[in-house]
């Protein structure tokens, strides 16, 4: 039964998930970020998908467009996708995880 899950502790830090599940998974972290702290995401090599567990925050596009982050939204960034994620003013907590794009 034991090979049938895997159980991180991303509180340790960052785990590279290629190491351990078939696919293009990459890495997988849990971000805690201070009031008025900013995370840079743009998809290149990679693509994002982040998951807010506790705060609240805001998404800003390139394109200008904004929306508010609340702890269950979800966000993904496939090719060419960029923004800037800001937190509150309580903070923000989220899981950020990154999948390689096959490349033809």
């Amino acid at each position: 039964m034991a090979n049938e899950v895997l159980i991180f502790n991303l509180e340790k830090g960052p785990i590279n998930l290629g190491e351990y599940l078939a696919g293009p998974w990459e890495e997988a972290k849990f971000v805690s970020m201070m009031p008025d702290e900013s995370l840079a995401i743009t998809s290149g090599e990679v693509e994002y998908s982040v998951f807010v567990s506790r705060g609240i925050g805001t998404l800003t596009l390139i394109s200008g467009e904004e929306f508010e982050l609340i702890p269950g939204s979800a966000l993904a960034f496939p090719l060419p996708g960029a923004g800037i994620v800001v937190a509150g003013p309580e903070g923000l907590e989220a899981l950020v995880v990154t999948v390689a794009i096959a490349r033809n």
